[in-house]
């Protein structure tokens, strides 16, 4: 005559909870991946209207260079010309000023200036809230507000000068070769653009320190997943924990 079972064995419960584990990790690591890859193609579509909007702004008002003398009337202050220096990380929860530091606050002047423009302000209008950062004054910036990524951090103007001092987490990847303007090529852990063509390797008069757009124009850039640009630590030439080779920018789409 057979038995009934009335419990499961300590061995096929451990064994059960061990699939369920098993499988809740796939779900969520897909969750994930789908979810990095909803705020990247959200940010690509961001990124692309502030290059329509940057353009209209020159369409209209005809700024030759703008894009170096950030800031609108009726008192500009006097900024610094040339490439702009990649911040480290600008998360919500970082313990440093990047969030609100110096490139976000060109950013925030330069947005003033395109939103000068009815059809663009039209457009800014239309961001929802939370895409949105209010940046305070700061002496001598007027504040503004910057738009943000999919991943909640300021999206970045860059001036034609490029974007300086942007790491990777890869060591060196040059070899030597014949190379079209606008190539990127990691030397010493960092980005290098090569401003024209060249068959030497950097640095050298042909190439620039950090990321510059192949046409020499202003972009945007986003800093990623990682929420950092990538910028040497102080002292020992080590980097953040967040590296720039994952940074969306907008001339790449």
């Amino acid at each position: 005559m057979l038995t009934r079972r009335k419990a499961f064995t300590a061995i096929e419960l451990l064994l059960v909870i061990g699939v369920l584990v098993i499988l809740i990790a796939i779900v969520a690591w897909g969750l994930k991946g789908a979810g990095n890859a909803g705020s990247g193609n959200a940010t690509r579509t961001t990124l692309a209207n502030l290059t329509n909007m940057s353009e209209e702004l020159n369409r209209k008002n005809k700024f030759a260079g703008f894009d170096l003398i950030y800031p609108p009337p009726p008192a500009p202050p006097v900024l610094p010309m040339g490439a702009e220096t990649a911040p480290g990380l600008v998360t919500a929860d970082s313990k440093n000023s990047d969030r609100l530091g110096p490139a976000v606050q060109r950013t925030a002047e330069v947005m003033g200036r395109i939103t000068s423009i009815p059809d663009n302000k039209r457009i800014m209008e239309k961001f929802p809230s939370d895409q949105l950062l209010v940046v305070p004054p700061a002496n001598p910036y007027s504040g503004g507000t910057v738009v943000l990524d999919g991943w909640k951090n300021p999206i970045l103007f860059v001036p034609s000068t490029g974007l300086a001092h942007v790491q990777s987490k890869m060591s060196n990847t040059t070899s030597g070769g014949n190379y079209s303007r606008g190539a990127r090529v990691i030397y010493q852990g960092e980005y290098w653009t090569a401003i024209d063509s060249t068959s030497g390797s950097p640095p050298g008069p042909n190439w620039f320190a950090g990321v510059r757009s192949p046409d020499g124009r202003p972009f945007w850039a986003s800093a990623g997943p990682d929420g950092a640009f990538g910028s040497p630590t102080t002292g020992g030439g080590t980097k953040t924990s967040g590296d720039g080779d994952d940074n969306i920018y907008s001339f790449e789409h």
